[in-house]
């Protein structure tokens, strides 16, 4: 062997026993041998579903019931001590498996998602600074249009939630965030166009106080119409009840002014004894009680009334 032929073996076996570079993630993480299972299920796939049909067949009687029980006994014995072998097989492979992830989190998994949460944390501080700076120039041109319109009743938070206004990284990345100032300042416009209109309708105090809910005159003028609607319509239920109650008093007035006063019975002392009749038809009562529910005061003198013309005594 010459000396090129050493040096080159040499340089092989250096290479072989260097760490690969991290970018080689074959080498660094390779299967060497696929787990190899034995099984002979297919030979007793025949007689297993031999055996399961003719349990399927069998029918419980009173003389065969202990028969089909044994059978189902035997058949889920069979089973389960299939089944234990499976699952055995099963934590043979997942064995390595589980002793490569152990080692795989620790050299691998750990640094990485540590490193990726700290660089994560340098940039959304670093983002967060520029955001709050872009934030206190956007509140400046804010309060600046606020103050030329004439409108104090909308702090800057409210505002950037009502009006959708949100600043973007682009924005941040400028001298000024203009695109979300031009957007705040429209904004404001709106709202002092619609406080102007507003001004100029009748019950304009009420209507403020709902525009400055809604930032809709329309739908402010609406909802105080609305509301004024179903007072007067209140208001007319209550006078026509109170008018009704009037009429039916004045009735009941007249009523007791017509009628003549009743005149005294004397206590009833022993209930008469009824003579008969030999031309009534009709039952005679010589005491009847009963009461009525509900009943007005006209009502109750039209039965008294009635009772008068029928010649009936009352107590």
């Amino acid at each position: 062997m010459d000396n090129e032929e050493r040096a080159i073996k040499a340089q092989e076996a250096a290479e072989r026993a260097a760490p690969a570079p991290i970018s080689d993630s074959k080498s660094l993480i390779a299967v060497t041998q696929l787990p190899i299972i034995e099984e002979r299920l297919r030979d007793y796939k025949a007689e297993i579903e031999a055996t399961v049909a003719e349990a399927k067949s069998m029918v419980a009687t009173a003389d065969t019931i202990q028969t089909v029980k044994s059978k189902r006994a035997e058949l889920r014995k069979q089973f389960d001590d299939l089944d234990k072998r499976r699952i055995a097989v099963k934590n043979l492979i997942l064995e390595p498996y589980e002793r490569f992830n152990k080692v795989y989190k620790e050299c691998v998994e750990t640094p990485f998602k540590d490193a990726d949460a700290t660089l994560k944390a340098t940039v959304d501080g670093f983002e967060g600074e520029l955001k709050a700076q872009a934030l206190e120039k956007l509140k400046a041109n804010y309060e600046e249009h606020c103050q030329l319109e004439g409108i104090d009743w909308i702090p800057f938070d409210q505002a950037l939630t009502r009006s959708g206004v949100k600043i973007s990284m682009a924005d941040t990345k400028t001298k000024e965030p203009r695109k979300a100032m031009d957007a705040l300042a429209e904004f404001v416009s709106k709202i002092a166009l619609g406080m102007e209109s507003v001004r100029k309708m009748e019950d304009s105090a009420e209507i403020m106080v709902e525009f400055k809910k809604c930032l809709d005159a329309g739908q402010a003028a609406a909802i105080v119409a609305e509301r004024k609607r179903r007072i007067q319509e209140a208001a007319e239920a209550e006078n026509r009840r109170k008018e009704e109650a009037a009429r039916q008093q004045e009735m009941v007035a007249k009523v007791e002014a017509a009628a003549p006063a009743p005149a005294p019975v004397a206590a009833p002392t022993a209930a008469p004894t009824p003579v008969a009749d030999p031309t009534q038809t009709e039952r005679v009562f010589p005491e009847f009680h009963f009461t009525v529910y509900n009943c007005t005061r006209s009502q109750l003198l039209k039965i008294r009334d009635y009772l008068k013309q029928e010649g009936i005594k009352y107590a």
